[in-house]
């Protein structure tokens, strides 16, 4: 990376971190609906900025689910852009978000109020292999930073801060959902835990195998084809097919990562329709 960009990247977040200060609240608006989120920081607001650009794929996904009454699974709703998104365009669906970043999902809660949807449960856990607490190492403790992992210290960062431990419950979904009466009925899941999908998927054996789950869409951090291919087989073997990889990727050393789309049944039809996936 050139001198000259750096000092641009540099000199941009500046300028966002001098506006956050200056505002409470961002709108975003869509051809299709309007949310607000609450502002207190400079990674609040560059969520804000960068809502259509940053992941057009799980838009459209989103949004090819519109005005239906799904249940959205939201694991790794951070502040809650898309679960926000998605109450706001199926009022008649119910969205339940998992976050286990507590500043982060005091703006989630925040954020769900200050938009009188009265169709988002939020949970503070994290999704897991195990039932139990465990440590939710942060390298940032800022509302929308999303700089947590659960499986050691957060890797997709260029700073050197000493990481913050936080305690979180830890939860199978396969438990955590057994007595969910709305997944009963046809449900979608979202995963973005930048790292900790292959735990989450192992917690989650009856749960993706349900039938009512009909669309998972999950970001990937993966460092090879094979292990990429062996969570894919994995999925397929859980009655879930692949539709494509969506249209952004990023490398972060040896990982890659991408979103992934899975349908099932009368669902394969309706995600091969979408435009920002591909196999």
């Amino acid at each position: 990376m050139s001198l000259f960009k750096k000092f641009f990247i540099k000199l941009r977040w500046a300028t966002l971190s001098l506006i956050s200060t200056l505002i409470s609240r961002y709108k975003i608006n869509s051809e299709f609906s309007s949310i607000k989120i609450s502002i207190s920081n400079v990674h609040e607001l560059q969520r804000g900025l960068t809502f259509f650009s940053k992941e057009p794929d799980t838009l459209e996904w989103i949004e090819s689910m519109m005005d239906s009454e799904i249940t959205l699974l939201d694991i790794g709703a951070n502040i809650g852009i898309y679960s926000l998104y998605f109450a706001a365009l199926s009022p008649g669906g119910k969205v339940i978000s998992l976050e286990p970043d507590a500043s982060s999902f005091v703006s989630l809660v925040k954020n769900i109020s200050i938009n009188n949807l009265k169709n988002i449960s939020p949970r503070l856990v994290a999704a897991s292999n195990q039932n139990t607490f465990i440590n939710l190492d942060l390298s940032e403790y800022e509302p929308g930073a999303g700089a947590g992992s659960i499986d050691g210290p957060y890797m997709f960062t260029n700073k050197k801060s000493i990481p913050i431990k936080q305690p979180v419950m830890a939860v199978k979904l396969d438990n955590f959902l057994e007595n969910e009466e709305t997944l009963k009925k046809p449900f979608a899941i979202k995963i973005d835990v930048d790292g900790h999908e292959s735990s989450i998927l192992e917690g989650a054996e009856y749960t993706l195998r349900n039938p009512n789950l009909k669309t998972l869409i999950i970001e990937l951090n993966t460092k090879s084809n094979e292990e990429l291919d062996q969570i894919i087989t994995n999925l397929s073997e859980s009655g879930l097919e692949l539709i494509g990889r969506g249209c952004w990727e990023q490398k972060w050393e040896e990982y890659t990562v991408a979103n992934y789309l899975f349908a099932r049944d009368d669902f394969i039809k309706k995600m091969l329709s979408l435009k920002t996936f591909s196999k």
